[in-house]
């Protein structure tokens, strides 16, 4: 009997390593898409942030222009009625400014009413201190009455509270 030679690995064993070399095929292009498509969810997702947040500043820079704007007129039309009212009923300009100079140099004849360093709160008007939120507030510092306020369009009030005027002139 002849020798004969072999030709290779058994047939069930070729299948077996064909249908394995196919399965990490298929598995490594499924992972390339899943991870492609996660990607470009990921990128979607970041670009409508973008969309979005740029939406919202631009909305909000409208708005504050609309309020500056409005703040403006309003102090246009103000000043104009003063100018008008001014005008008005001002038969003798240069009595009406001489009576108001006599006035005011009476006034600074006087001892003033009111007379407080705002180098700490022991003096006359027990000013008020604290703070609304991190960024506003007053308080003494280092001999000085600071006042901090980080709002746009708010106002704080703070006020002497030892205080009680009348007769204004």
């Amino acid at each position: 009997m002849p020798y004969r030679r072999s030709t290779g690995l058994p047939l069930p064993i070729r299948i077996m390593a064909f249908l394995l070399v196919a399965l990490l095929i298929i598995s490594g292009i499924t992972f390339v898409v899943y991870s492609e498509t996660i990607q470009y969810h990921l990128s979607l997702n970041n670009r409508a942030a973008t969309v979005a947040l740029s939406t919202r500043d631009a909305y909000l820079m409208q708005q504050a222009t609309s309020h500056a704007l409005n703040t403006a007129q309003a102090n246009i039309d103000v000043t104009a009625t003063a100018q008008a009212n001014a005008t008005v009923g001002v038969d003798n300009p240069t009595a009406t400014a001489s009576a108001l100079t006599d006035l005011y140099m009476q006034a600074r004849r006087a001892n003033p009413v009111f007379d407080d360093a705002l180098t700490d709160n022991t003096g006359a008007g027990y000013w008020d201190e604290g703070k609304c939120n991190p960024n506003t507030g007053c308080a003494f510092n280092h001999d000085y009455y600071v006042v901090s306020d980080a709002g746009q369009a708010e106002f704080q009030r703070w006020t002497a509270e030892a205080t009680s005027f009348s007769d204004f002139a």
